[in-house]
């Protein structure tokens, strides 16, 4: 949504995070360990299975990752919510922060990266390579950062009312 009062927000979708794929492989192969059990043991293997199917199906119902970037004037607020449940503000900048936005396929951006070695990268998108990824390199506290953000129509337009001068293509 886009009005003139300079407010948008966009939701895209996110990676499935790094620990509940790991907590689904555990929970696979803590049932795969009660399987076995329940034909030699019996009783033990069956706790060791229902253990391992709970672990899946907590994991499995915390895979779907989507960020949700909401723009006030040069403000960006910056959410992550947890299967369409829980929501937790993760990252927030202001345009005073901000150095430059370019494509993340940007030499802009690759120059920056020579030039700061060491720059910060928060990813809130599901593929860095997609064509709407936009880096927006800040200076936060005198230290180099980066947050990749994919956009679209109305986000491009916010950004160009708001961030003038900032955009590099």
């Amino acid at each position: 949504m886009f009005n003139e009062n300079g407010y948008v927000e966009h939701i895209v979708k996110g990676k499935t995070p790094a620990g509940v794929i790991l907590a689904t492989v555990i929970g696979v192969i803590i049932s795969l360990i009660g399987m076995g059990l329940v034909f030699a043991t019996g009783g033990i293997g069956f706790s060791f299975l229902l253990i391992g199917i709970a672990v899946i199906v907590l994991a499995m119902s915390k895979r779907d990752v989507e960020y949700e970037y909401i723009m006030t004037n040069d403000d960006v607020d910056i959410s992550r919510i947890v299967a369409k449940s829980s929501r937790k503000k993760v990252y927030s900048f202001t345009g005073k922060d901000v150095k430059i936005i370019t494509k993340a396929d940007s030499v802009y951006r690759d120059n920056e990266h020579q030039a700061n070695p060491d720059i910060r990268s928060h990813v809130f998108v599901m593929d860095e390579a997609g064509d709407n990824v936009y880096a927006f390199i800040l200076n936060v506290n005198g230290k180099p950062e980066e947050v990749l953000i994919e956009t679209n129509d109305r986000v491009m337009e916010h950004i160009g009312s708001f961030f003038r001068g900032k955009l590099k293509k």
